[in-house]
């Protein structure tokens, strides 16, 4: 049996909106054709993730201050207005991952330089995946580092950690096939907002880690299901419910 918040996402006409929204929302997204912003030492790199039971979702912030290390891992708890469908994922999770980025604005030392998803940036049949639709709601810029892709890559890259392959989209290159891992299946990157392709690629690869996921991306999946399973590591901060934050555009289309 569907939920009242699933039958919302599967309906023909609101998935039609959010389809016409998203190819809207793409035409503001900035990719520079060259490298864009670069992580300078002590930047505050944000990697985010999301664990869901129903209609909660258990959403986590992994900061990472760039050549230095961990600084803290935050988490919180907020409802889902929207059940999940295959290329929507920015309006579920989306609203989930701003409202933590407020509750954590005033906590850090400094402003947050760059955000990093557990999901695709242009790499996306309309060019609006997770990456791309935070980083254009917050105006930072943003990667997508997804385990799986949205389009079939025609080729793979050498088993050797740091080769990578142009991912393509209709002729057009999108992103980039990385293998972060010797060996190890591959990861795929695409910019999100305000950063190039190969830029994208480079800052994934620069993230400290020896598993397929970098370790901040990994300790944001980890926090988000320990966090479902109510239990909390001394690297995790707890800041409790926090409401999502939903564009005026989503409101209307909210179940």
């Amino acid at each position: 049996m569907h939920s009242e918040m699933e039958i919302g996402i599967s309906n023909p006409a609101v998935r039609q909106r959010l389809a016409r929204l998203q190819r809207r929302l793409a035409e503001r997204v900035r990719i520079p054709s060259s490298d864009g912003y670069g992580p300078e030492p002590g930047d505050l790199l944000v990697c985010m993730d999301a664990q869901y039971s129903g209609n909660k979702a258990w959403v986590t912030a992994d900061v990472h201050e760039h050549g230095r290390g961990h600084l803290c891992t935050y988490v919180c708890r907020s409802e889902v207005h929207l059940g999940y469908a295959s290329g929507f994922l920015c309006f579920r999770e989306g609203p989930l991952l701003a409202a933590l980025l407020e509750g954590i604005r005033e906590i850090l030392p400094r402003q947050v330089a760059l955000l990093v998803t557990d999901g695709h940036g242009i790499a996306h049949p309309r060019r609006m995946g997770l990456a791309s639709w935070i980083g254009l709601t917050t105006g930072l810029p943003s990667v997508g580092c997804a385990k799986s892709p949205l389009f079939r890559s025609a080729t793979t890259p050498d088993p050797a950690r740091g080769s990578l392959v142009p991912l393509k989209a209709d002729g057009r290159v999108v992103g980039s096939v990385v293998r972060t891992r010797t060996g190890v299946k591959p990861v795929y990157v695409s910019p999100g907002h305000l950063l190039s392709i190969a830029s994208a690629a480079g800052i994934v690869l620069g993230l400290p880690g020896n598993y397929r996921l970098p370790d901040p991306l990994r300790r944001a999946d980890m926090a988000a299901r320990f966090a479902q399973r109510g239990e909390m590591a001394p690297w995790m901060e707890d800041l409790g419910e926090l409401p999502p934050v939903l564009p005026e555009s989503l409101q209307n289309l909210i179940p």
